[in-house]
Order: C-alpha cells, then sequence, then structure tokens
C-alpha cells in the first residue's frame, strides 16, 4: 500500500506576525519621501499615497507569504518558520521595486508570544 503526498497549507495570521514596527527611516520615508541618508526626495519617488499603498503591499505581502524578492535561500527558511510556528524563527522578505531602496520586512519569533513585524530600509539593518 502506497502513502499519497501529504501537501502543508502555509495560512498565517496577523496575529502570528505580533505587533508591526515602522523604523524611523520608513516613517520618515513616507511623510516626506525623502529615504535615509537622503535630504530630497528622487525624481522618480513615488507621492505619498503610493508609497502608502506600497507599504501596505508589503506588509499584506509578507503576512501572506509572498518572497517578494527575497533570495531563494531565505525563502527556504521562510517556508520552515512557517510551518513551524512558535519555534523563535523569523520570516525575512526583501523588497525591491517601485524606484524605492531596499525595504525589509521581517518578523522575529513567528507565531511566539514576542513576534513583531518590523519594516526597514535595508540601509537601517
Amino acid at each position: 500500500m502506497t502513502t499519497a503526498p501529504r501537501t502543508t497549507v502555509i495560512n498565517p495570521s496577523l496575529l502570528d506576525h505580533g505587533r508591526l514596527l515602522l523604523t524611523s527611516g520608513i516613517q520618515h520615508w513616507l511623510e516626506t519621501g525623502c529615504e535615509p541618508y537622503c535630504d530630497t526626495p528622487h525624481a522618480k519617488c513615488l507621492d505619498e499615497t503610493w508609497r502608502r499603498h506600497y507599504l501596505s503591499v508589503i506588509v499584506t505581502s509578507h503576512i501572506h507569504g509572498d518572497a517578494g524578492d527575497t533570495l531563494e535561500d531565505d525563502v527556504f527558511h521562510n517556508i520552515e518558520a512557517f510551518a513551524m510556528p512558535g519555534t523563535g524563527r523569523r520570516i525575512f522578505t526583501v523588497w525591491n521595486r517601485n524606484h524605492t531602496s531596499r525595504i525589509y520586512a521581517i518578523t522575529s519569533d513567528f507565531g511566539g508570544p514576542d513576534a513583531y513585524l518590523t519594516v526597514m530600509f535595508a540601509s537601517e539593518y
């Protein structure tokens, strides 16, 4: 008798990611369009509405397992973390789009009591 392979469905929730934290660089960029270490927005900077939309896309995509522009090794580690919530693992995604510097979304202690999701520019890591 053969056993059919089983598929694990990954269905994380916002609660698995804990509180949402934005770094000062992300907050400043949302308000002004200026990225860290810059005094003025660059010519192709998204307007405020689109900056806020882009941030919401990053957060919701990260929560639902979309890897964005994350390297394959990190995607593999994310899949493991999604499969074992509450074991102290982290979820790490990279977003490098829309003429904006690279942004990281990192959930520490995914599914655990100390979980939190931080969004930051790569330069703030």
